[in-house]
């Protein structure tokens, strides 16, 4: 036996840098070349693997990993070789792999999200009347292409730096909100009924960490850190929307705010992006938790808020528990990818009390360090748990990620009922 391993491994040291990923739906443990069959390859290829001689990514990476505990190490190698050698006849990891459900939906409905960050076209005008006309013929011409792509979820921000969306009894911190403009919530209500039409359900981000900013005209990033002004704001610009679109089928959730990590203190384990003002990890906590409340007041929907990176979601740290939250929802992209990978990590492993989603995706898989097509890392989320994926985006013309999707989403939808 030993004299095999060998001859195998010479060969796998001529012929083998990275194995290849398999668009199998389910990975078989142990079968690390995916050739539905555990030999000396699948041993070999884990040696490497952990010799630092080539890379396992994908599927092969999880399949190496036959105790199913989101790590390759040589506890996996040394159950791989008894199994070869007839000492065991299944692996430890057989039954213990996530399986992902979604997320909870009105209603008490199970929900897949599947889909793409809308972002915006008109930054804070987004449902202005002005050019509404034009503005939402462009809308429902990407909402049908999209429906064509097997996109079912929509990830679009509201007030992105609460400078012109909702209206404002000044220009500075210490303003009140006093209500939004003309028609906007109508608006909201159009692409929601149009979205519905194409079996698209919208993800409403109500603001982002650019709310923070120093280089804009206007500032009233202090409903974070200003009851007085965040009451303003729940009453006089969420409270409408929330009563229009509370109950509404076209919405899938909301999102409180995208990535606010970026203005949390250092102190607190925020990552603070220099641009603008930071806050105490107390003061944004309050914020999302107030926010939290208040919306399932007047919406059937899960509430969340888009975590810029599962570091912040229990991998490392653990900063947004017991906020009431329905759902969490974290970003990837691939500068995390050597450091917090969801294909390798269950999402178990982050001990959260609720589902949780991809909200953000790096738009190119395949050029990634990750080399697989959305569907194999659907394939491979699914299986470790996680509730849900969104790509970023349809109009980032940097970030475009409407050439990688091909039939990716709607391949995945056909193995997968609560997409939808």
């Amino acid at each position: 036996m030993k004299k095999s391993f060998s001859l195998v491994l010479a060969a796998v040291l001529l012929l083998l840098t990275v194995l290849p990923v398999s668009a199998a739906t389910t990975v078989k443990l142990g079968d690390v070349n995916q050739d539905n069959t555990v030999d000396a390859l699948d041993f070999a290829a884990v040696k490497m693997h952990l010799l630092g001689k080539s890379t396992l990514s994908g599927n092969a990476l999880l399949a190496a990993d036959v105790d199913a505990n989101g790590t390759v190490d040589v506890i996996d190698l040394a159950q791989i070789k008894q199994y070869l050698l007839g000492k065991i006849t299944k692996f430890s990891g057989e039954g213990k792999q996530d399986s992902g459900v979604g997320i909870t939906w009105m209603d008490g409905k199970t929900l897949y999200p599947v889909g793409v960050n809308y972002a915006w076209y008109n930054w804070s005008y987004e449902f202005s009347d002005s050019n509404w006309t034009s503005n939402f013929t462009r809308i429902k011409s990407d909402m049908d292409t999209m429906a064509t792509k097997g996109i079912h979820s929509l990830r679009w921000w509201i007030f992105p730096d609460l400078a012109y969306g909702p209206l404002w009894s000044g220009a500075n911190e210490g303003s009140l909100c006093t209500g939004l403009p003309d028609k906007w919530v109508d608006h909201m209500k159009e692409v929601c009924d149009y979205a519905l039409s194409k079996n698209i359900k919208i993800y409403w981000t109500i603001t982002s960490f650019d709310c923070a900013r120093s280089d804009d005209a206007v500032d009233h990033d202090d409903i974070i850190d200003n009851p007085t002004v965040l009451q303003s704001f729940l009453d006089n610009a969420m409270k409408p929307i929330l009563q229009k679109l509370g109950t509404h089928e076209g919405v899938m959730g909301w999102d409180i705010i995208n990535e606010p990590e970026w203005i949390v203190n250092s102190e607190d384990n925020g990552a603070p992006n220099g641009k603008g003002e930071s806050f105490p990890l107390a003061a944004m906590r309050n914020y999302i938790k107030t926010t939290c409340a208040y919306i399932h007041q007047y919406a059937k929907q899960p509430v969340s808020f888009g975590s810029a990176n599962m570091k912040w979601l229990g991998a490392q740290f653990d900063l947004w528990d017991g906020l009431g939250l329905d759902f969490y929802d974290f970003h990837w992209y691939d500068w995390a990818t050597p450091y917090f990978n969801p294909v390798t990590t269950p999402a178990s492993s982050l001990k959260l009390d609720k589902p949780v989603i991809i909200g953000e995706m790096m738009p190119n898989t395949s050029g990634s360090s990750l080399k697989m097509t959305h569907k194999q890392v659907l394939d491979a989320i699914y299986k470790n748990g996680y509730a849900g994926y969104m790509l970023w985006s349809w109009n980032d013309g940097a970030f475009d990620c409407k050439p990688y999707i091909g039939t990716d989403f709607t391949d995945f939808a056909k193995e997968h009922s609560e997409v939808r």
